[in-house]
């Protein structure tokens, strides 16, 4: 059987398609370039064309079984009814609503129920809060439909408004104990939880109309997966469905996850807990990742090759705190901003991007401290994303760890998780017992721990003075 997986990243279109008799896949990745400069808004149209054209390159000739989505969780749009688009869909790395989450987080008994009742910390990057913004820049929310990228897309080739469950407990407006919407939460923001999408389960399927057909170059009623998150998918893919397996990616941003058997919420709110297509997933994520590399290089390194950068032996660095984009985890100021704390005439840009490098994994090390405080430590260690491409960056995340870490076999563990479920639900291999394949594991240096130490002290005191 052939599987094709799609998938919606922040700053691409990524398609596999996987044969379930030889193992064998072929993925295509197209960034969406000029047509999305602005990486906090997305045209939704224009996005769902791009994943449709490297869906259809990956699908060309082949007789697909079944189609599996997965795109960027926490984004949020209004439509007419039609799905004719009222605004952009606004991603997670927009930030306009800080003010009004700010705002949530002062009245301490609302935060508390909050994030008990959603697992969702009191951040702008939700669509909960991102939905007040709206009512508050003037849209009568209630007269639209409410939907992500995902929920776009799902229409697009279902011609049903639905999302999954995962999908939406990164809302903010779910209750990940009953599953349902959070009725009495979005009321308080006047949202009627009737007007958003209905929320479906992952392993129901839906047929691919007359319509969705052509756009891919597919049989028409070819059995559709819903578009879950690329968060709970890299999980997935990673084979990280059973208990004990931590997932790192870095990628544009980044994240680390663990599956837990029932919700995980520590008594401060440094940590996330949404719901994965089986169970639930733990987890802390930062906005920095390659993100922060590719700034550094376009605004300060003229855009200088990789080579030129990177460093093989240890030099002096400044403190990079990376939150360009705001902070995500552990802390709750999403307004904060990110730079350079010790910078010296002698630090030069390969110091500097050293630095850049190390802040990201520094932040990281804070998520991975209070993942295992309430989680446990990890069994094991998968590695994946951008980081990959640089020897040298990877072995500074298990250096600054201080833990052997696996390196994914897959490049792309998300679209392998929608290839995964879609696995599951065609009867071929339980998602969770799916074993992923890695090609090696850094071994953390001992000459290097020590030092790594010291430097994340360092760091720790001057993200702590910088508040």
């Amino acid at each position: 059987m052939k599987i094709l997986a799609m998938e919606n990243s922040t700053m691409s279109a990524k398609a596999m398609l996987y044969n379930t008799d030889t193992g064998k896949s072929s993925v295509m990745t197209k960034r969406y370039e000029e047509m999305h400069s602005d990486t906090t808004l997305h045209d939704p149209e224009a996005v769902f064309q791009k994943m449709m054209e490297v869906g259809r390159i990956c699908s060309a000739g082949q007789k697909i079984d079944m189609i599996a989505l997965s795109g960027t969780w926490h984004s949020v749009g209004l439509f007419q009814q039609d799905f004719t688009p009222v605004t952009p869909i606004y991603l997670w790395s927009n930030t306009e609503a800080s003010k009004i989450s700010r705002k949530y987080r002062e009245d301490k008994a609302f935060a508390k129920r909050y994030y008990e009742m959603t697992g969702c910390m009191l951040k702008a990057q939700y669509p909960y809060f991102k939905l007040e913004l709206l009512r508050q820049k003037g849209y009568a929310v209630n007269q639209y439909r409410i939907a992500g990228q995902g929920t776009y897309n799902n229409w697009r080739l279902i011609g049903k408004y639905a999302v999954t469950r995962s999908m939406a407990s990164g809302s903010g407006c779910l209750n990940i104990h009953k599953k349902e919407y959070a009725k009495d939460l979005l009321e308080e923001i006047g949202v009627d939880s009737g007007k958003l999408p209905e929320l479906v389960d992952y392993n129901e399927t839906f047929p691919l109309t007359e319509d969705g057909a052509k756009l891919l170059g597919v049989t028409p009623g070819t059995p559709v997966l819903l578009s879950n998150p690329d968060g709970a998918m890299n999980q997935t893919g990673s084979g990280g469905l059973k208990s004990g397996v931590m997932t790192v990616s870095v990628g544009t941003s980044s994240a680390l996850r663990m599956s837990v058997a029932n919700a995980v919420l520590p008594e401060e709110p440094h940590t996330w807990c949404y719901l994965s297509p089986k169970g639930y997933l733990a987890g802390a994520a930062i906005s920095g990742g390659c993100s922060s590399i590719e700034w550094f290089r376009e605004k300060i390194a003229q855009n200088a090759p990789y080579e030129q950068l990177e460093c093989r032996e240890d030099v002096d660095t400044p403190v990079f705190l990376p939150f360009l984009y705001g902070e995500r985890c552990p802390g709750e100021n999403e307004e904060r901003s990110g730079g350079f704390y010790g910078l010296k005439p002698y630090h030069d840009r390969r110091s500097m991007y050293r630095a850049v490098q190390e802040g990201v994994l520094f932040n990281l090390r804070q998520g991975y401290e209070e993942l295992c405080r309430i989680c446990g430590e990890p069994q094991g260690i998968r590695l994946s994303g951008g980081i990959l491409h640089s020897p040298e960056w990877s072995q500074m995340c298990a250096d600054i760890f201080e833990r052997e870490i696996s390196i994914e076999e897959n490049p792309q563990c998300s679209l392998q998780g929608g290839v995964v479920l879609a696995m599951d639900v065609l009867g071929c291999c339980p998602a969770e017992a799916f074993e992923a394949e890695t090609k090696g594991i850094i071994v953390p240096l001992a000459e290097h721990t020590g030092h790594y130490r010291e430097k994340y002290q360092r760091y720790l005191e001057i993200y702590r003075s910088a508040q």
